[in-house]
């Protein structure tokens, strides 16, 4: 599949194919147990990176004493958050986690990325939440697709011409953002 097919590609990257795929490869019998043991090996670092990281959560002037700037009114910002600002690796975090140079530099990158789309990641997963237990929210018969401005000229032309019963047939349409549907759910909860 052509990650610009899939619906939430974020989470469909090449860098965590492995973590993705290898367990499901596992139960087709393609993977021997070597591959499987460096699978779990390289899980279990990242975990615990990551938590190691969650667990260090310092003042914005600390951060900044440091060079790392995170907003002023954060209050209190984890390690595992401050990778999020731009510009800062794991190499910075170094002074203040020691511990960081024992890692492997493989393992660090893996987790820097993790730290980027984390929150991207779970704001797709509340969405498909969303769409899961509104599929069968009825689309009003009276709503006007080409006044909502937010909605993308292909997807008003198509929901217009389909005039789909319910969310979940909405989003059976070809063309039609996933994104797009949350606001269009939105809207009609705001309506309601």
């Amino acid at each position: 599949m052509f990650t610009s097919r899939s619906e939430f590609r974020v989470a469909l990257r090449v860098d965590n194919a492995d973590l993705r795929l290898t367990e499901k490869a596992r139960r087709c019998g393609v993977i021997d147990d070597r591959r499987w043991n460096i699978l779990q090996d390289t899980e279990s670092k990242i975990d615990r990176l990551i938590l190691a990281l969650q667990s260090i959560s310092l003042p914005q002037q600390t951060w900044a004493r440091h060079g790392i700037k995170v907003r002023e009114d954060a209050v209190q910002k984890t390690a595992f958050d401050v990778l999020r600002v731009q510009g800062v690796k794991m190499e910075l975090l170094k002074p203040i986690i020691p511990e960081i140079d024992a890692i492997e530099e493989e393992i660090w990158r893996r987790v820097e990325v993790e730290a980027l789309y984390r929150p991207i990641i779970k704001r797709y997963e509340q969405n498909v939440k969303y769409l899961i237990e509104d599929e069968n929210m009825i689309l009003p018969s009276s709503i006007n697709y080409s006044e909502l401005e937010y909605l993308s000229s292909e997807a008003r032309q198509k929901l217009t011409e389909s005039r789909p019963l319910t969310l979940g047939v909405a989003q059976r349409l070809q063309g039609i953002d996933p994104g797009e549907l949350i606001l269009l759910r939105k809207h009609l909860r705001n309506a309601a």
